[in-house]
Parts: structure tokens; C-alpha cells; sequence
């Protein structure tokens, strides 16, 4: 495990790996260990074993028996966010803080997850639709669900934090967790993003901080479509655990007799086409010419980009 762990600033770094040899508590091992190696623990005071009953509290209310969207998808996110944090290291300085956010925000991003999209919640009138008047329901829920667990005392590792730190450390976190909602504000963010990177050449996260919350956000965002970029075994297993859950909830809106989601049908499904899809209108729109994140001019270089096999 020591040495798997030591390989996670790798691209393909196989999280599945890791889910077994930790004996399914990939997120729980691998949040551990970017503390450890990052020294949050000492520079917030944290006690390792409030930490630790945190994350195997996240882990838990992450449902096992949901194909795609469990724990090891929040850990698969959480090495991303990693690995695209070390990409940016020449270009931006991230403080402790910011760390802590990113990685807090990874892990609980899918919290809770029910297996079923915001659309099923909206069509079924679901008690979190209600709650959430339908508005990045599935988001909502992970977040606020997530801070009750950090309310709890015994789970409560940001305890020494100043009042001024745990309001930038709840903002944030909400911020970055919401920016994961593909319906909502997906398309607002990348054109912001692309405004700021391609046409008007002001993006300068080191100095302005809508910026650099909005460099957070693309980072987060791009861990969390990431699959198609990942090497063709890590790849195809994603791919077969997102459609089995999109099945999943295709039969239940069959027998529910409502209209069945797009690319949810097991039986007209063509599974080429419906990935070409998800890459062409999602993932190449953040990953083009592998570049994804640009500073300012004065920086010259790229914040982060994919290895050069991507695409």
C-alpha cells in the first residue's frame, strides 16, 4: 500500500487499487495520507483521530451498493484534485488553507448519493426536490448532508479554526461543490473560464481571488469528468459502472411509466455513440488540446494539463 500510495501524483494511478488493498476504504486511506503528506494536521491543529472519524463517517454515508457514484469515485475526484494541484505548482502557490478546502471538497463532492440524477428527484417529486425547490438538488445535498456529519463533535476537525477561516472554509466548499451540478452552472463557468483564459487574456488567479476560486472550481470539475482521459482499463471499468447505474435508474422510470433519461435505456442503447457523446459535449469542451487551465500572459504557462496520450 506504501508503495501504491507513493505512485499518487501519477495520472493513471489506479484507484480501484487501492480500494482493495485497503479493504474497500480508498477514500478514507487516501485522504489520510494527503494530510500526512501535506502537514494539515500539525498546521490546523487537527486531531488525526477526529480527522479519521470524519472521513470514515464520509466513506460510510457514500452507498456501496451505488455502481458509480460511491466512495471510490470521491476518492478517484479527491486524486485528481491532487494531481491537478501539482500541475499549477510552478504557476500558483496554494496555501494551507486552500488545501484544505480542495480536499475537503473533493471528498465529500457526491456525498450521499442516491444513484438516481437531479431529473429523476424533479419527475418523482422526491422529498429532495422539495427541500431544494429543484435547484441543484443532488448538489445541495451532498453539501449541506456533509457539513451535518462535520457538526458532530467527534467528527468535528476544523474545531480550531478561526471563525474568519471556517466562513471562507464553508464558503468555498459550497462554492466548489455546487460548480460540480453539469446542468446548472456548468456552461456558465466554462464560458467564464474561456472569456477570461482565450478572449480577454485576464485570467490571473495569483492575484485576483474570483479568479483563483474559479481556477478551484475548473479543477474540481475536470476531476470529476475525468474518466475519458484515464488509460483504456481504468477507462472501460468507469464507463461500465456509470452505465450500470444509469440502467439502474432507466428501469425504475420504466416502471414508474415517466419518460426514461437519455442514454439510461439498457435495451437502445449504443454505448459508442453515447460516450462519444459525453466526451464531444462535456470533456473535450474543458480538455481541448490537452491545455485546461492558462494563467496570465506574465506567468507564461499552463496551469495544468493531461499527459500527451490524452485524446
Amino acid at each position: 500500500m506504501v508503495s501504491l500510495l507513493e505512485k499518487v501524483d501519477q495520472w493513471n494511478w489506479d484507484i480501484f487499487d487501492v480500494h482493495e488493498l485497503s479493504e474497500h476504504r480508498a477514500l478514507f486511506t487516501l485522504s489520510h495520507y494527503l494530510f500526512l503528506r501535506n502537514n494539515l494536521y500539525n498546521k490546523f491543529q487537527i486531531h488525526t483521530d477526529t480527522f479519521l472519524q470524519f472521513a470514515a463517517e464520509i466513506e460510510a454515508g457514500y452507498h456501496a451498493d451505488v455502481p458509480y457514484h460511491n466512495s471510490v469515485h470521491g476518492a478517484d475526484v479527491l486524486h485528481g484534485v491532487n494531481y491537478f494541484r501539482n500541475a499549477c505548482a510552478n504557476a500558483i502557490e496554494f496555501t494551507d488553507m486552500e488545501l484544505l478546502i480542495l480536499f475537503t471538497a473533493a471528498m465529500i463532492h457526491d456525498f450521499n448519493h442516491p444513484g438516481r440524477n437531479n431529473n429523476f428527484l424533479v419527475n418523482t417529486s422526491d422529498q429532495l426536490a422539495l427541500l431544494y425547490n429543484d435547484r441543484s438538488i443532488l448538489e445541495n445535498h451532498h453539501v449541506s448532508t456533509a457539513f451535518r456529519v462535520l457538526l458532530q463533535p467527534e467528527c468535528n476537525f476544523v474545531a480550531k479554526l478561526s471563525k474568519e477561516e471556517h466562513k471562507e472554509f464553508r464558503d468555498t466548499i459550497i462554492e466548489l461543490v455546487l460548480a460540480t451540478d453539469l446542468q446548472a452552472q456548468h456552461f456558465s463557468i466554462l464560458s467564464m473560464f474561456k472569456n477570461k483564459v482565450s478572449l480577454t487574456n485576464s485570467f490571473d488567479p495569483v492575484k485576483v481571488h474570483e479568479d483563483r476560486t474559479l481556477l478551484f472550481k475548473m479543477m474540481i470539475k475536470c476531476a470529476d469528468v475525468s474518466n475519458p482521459t484515464k488509460a483504456w482499463p481504468l477507462y472501460e471499468k468507469w464507463t461500465g459502472l456509470v452505465l450500470e447505474e444509469f440502467f439502474t435508474q432507466g428501469d425504475a422510470e420504466k416502471a414508474l411509466g415517466i419518460p426514461v433519461s437519455p442514454y439510461y435505456d439498457r435495451d437502445t442503447i449504443y454505448v459508442p455513440a453515447s460516450q462519444m457523446g459525453f466526451i464531444d459535449f462535456i470533456c473535450v469542451s474543458f480538455l481541448q488540446r490537452r491545455e485546461i487551465g492558462r494563467t496570465t500572459a506574465s506567468l507564461k504557462t499552463y496551469c495544468f494539463s493531461l499527459p500527451d496520450s490524452t485524446f
